[in-house]
Parts: C-alpha cells; structure tokens; sequence
C-alpha cells in the first residue's frame, strides 16, 4: 500500500474536488436555462419576484489519500465496460416523488489493493435527485427567527430534478482506481469524494 501511496500522491492532490459543500443556482428565466424544472413551473415563479432556487449539500471530501484509502472497504484497479441499468437509489419505489437516480456500471477488476473482490462488480454513480419545490403566494408572514407566523393564501407544490454535481461519466476502455465501500445490496459506491483517479492522468505528472 505504500508503494500505491507514493505513486498515487502527486495525482490525487491535483484531481481531488476538494469542496465540502456546494450551491445550484437555477435562474428559470434566463434564455440560457437547461435545468430541468417543469414549465409550468417556470411560469409560475416567473410573475413573482424570486427567480433563483438555492439547493445546498454537504459532501464527504478530502484532497488527501491517506484519507481515501482509509475511509475505502475496497481499492480496485480496473476497467470499465459501460452502463448495466439506472435505478432509484431511494428504495422507496411506489413514491415516484421520493426518485434519486443512480447510475450502475459494470467494472472489470484487475488488482486488489485492499479488501476482496470478484473478477466482475458493479459500482453506482449517483446521478440525480428529485426535491419538492413548494411555490406560494407570497404574503406568508415570517418571523426573524424563521417562525411561520401566517400561512400563505395559496401554494402548489413542484418537484424539480437537481443533477449531482459531483456525477462522474467514466470512460471505457481506460483504467482507473476506486476507492469504494459496498452497501446492502451488493453493489459498490463512492467511499469519499473524490473516489475515481484515472491512471493516465497521473501518469503525466
């Protein structure tokens, strides 16, 4: 492992996301916009004054590897062999509004580095959720501290797709090297951010 450690350090330093949290704006009248919010949505806040959703979340990151080889179960060298399925990581599959979108691939594992592993696995990137966006008529009353003090006169509830930021596409035919733990159902995910080094970045250092 100290060898890996040695080879990998430079790499990592410089690919590593490094952010332990992150904001989305989604401005929905701009020309620009490519979020995915329902149009009907669009136009509903379009005649309010508020036209940015803020969706903030805080993320497991770190730029050092004796931290992602710590908080990994597993470390592979492999290969991936392209998309096996997407699926809702939720597990609640009768509430089509409670959806977060995981992408499972299949990766060829071709060194252990740490725990075991079977010739074939399958890793799931998460790709997307989707949040309930609640639109009202503005003239709630708040507090200062954050109290609800009058309802509004109307509201209409709005579900809005929000892509991970932090969604990696990875690309067949090269290799990389995962840092991975492994949940309940026999699949493998992301131990930290980041999780992925491909090996020919770092073999330009």
């Amino acid at each position: 492992m100290s060898n890996l450690k040695k080879t990998l350090t430079t790499g990592v330093s410089v690919l590593a996301i490094g952010v332990l949290s992150f904001s989305i704006y989604h401005n929905v009248n701009s020309e620009n916009d490519k979020s995915i919010v329902p149009s009907s949505f669009k136009k509903e806040i379009s005649e309010k004054t508020a036209q940015t959703i803020l969706i903030s979340k805080d993320f497991n990151s770190t730029s050092s590897l004796d931290k992602m080889v710590d908080n990994a179960e597993f470390i592979f060298v492999g290969e991936y062999e392209g998309l096996e399925e997407k699926w809702n990581m939720s597990g609640d599959t009768e509430n089509e509004n409670n959806y977060v979108e995981g992408h499972l691939y299949n990766f060829k594992v071709s060194e252990v580095l740490k725990g075991e592993s079977d010739d074939s696995i399958k890793i799931n990137h998460r790709f997307s959720e989707n949040l309930p966006v609640e639109v009202t008529s503005g003239d709630e009353v708040i507090s200062e501290d954050g109290v609800l003090i009058q309802k509004p006169t109307s509201s209409k509830m709005y579900t809005v797709e929000n892509k991970d930021p932090l969604y990696i596409k990875p690309e067949t035919g090269k290799k990389y090297v995962v840092f991975l733990n492994k949940g309940d159902t026999g699949n493998y995910y992301a131990a930290i951010e980041p999780y992925l080094i491909e090996i020919d970045k770092i073999k330009q250092f």
